[in-house]
């Protein structure tokens, strides 16, 4: 998206420091996600988190080599794992008895790898055959659908 208007070494670099301002985000977000996970429910993050996805996804839809437009939605993605992430391990930590914890963070991390894979394999597709427009459609309905999920449950 950024070579267009960039040089091959000039987009990555441009790559580069969006992919930092996601994980400052996430680490940022992280301790304040975990402070409202313990003081009202890791659900509520999670759902914080899962709309963060949702609406980030939607602002990747937009089809621009400008780095400043796209930053925000770097930034807010980076929101999104921050909170997720947090609360996922949270609910685990709450929920599994203390002689199972370890099985059950194990558990965790196949199904986040499943569905990491199922997600990147459905988007990838969507990339290749239709456009990032179409893979960043998808990924923003399904944390809609998530979204809605785990605030019902």
């Amino acid at each position: 998206m950024l070579e267009p208007g960039h040089s091959n070494d000039r987009a990555t670099t441009i790559a580069i420091g969006l992919y930092v301002a996601y994980n400052v985000a996430a680490t940022l977000t992280s301790l304040a996600a975990g402070q409202l996970s313990d003081r009202r429910s890791p659900r509520l993050v999670l759902a914080l988190g899962a709309a963060g996805f949702a609406i980030a996804y939607l602002g990747f839809t937009r089809d621009t080599a400008n780095w400043l437009a796209l930053a925000p939605w770097f930034v807010l993605a980076g929101i999104g794992i921050g909170c997720a992430e947090t609360a996922e391990h949270t609910a685990v930590a709450q929920a599994a008895p203390i002689d199972l914890r370890g099985s059950a963070f194990g558990l965790l991390a196949a199904i986040q790898s499943l569905g990491n894979l199922a997600a990147s394999t459905v988007a990838g597709v969507l990339w290749t055959a239709l456009s990032p427009t179409w893979a960043y459609g998808f990924l923003a309905a399904s944390m809609i659908a998530a979204t809605g999920l785990i605030a019902r449950s």
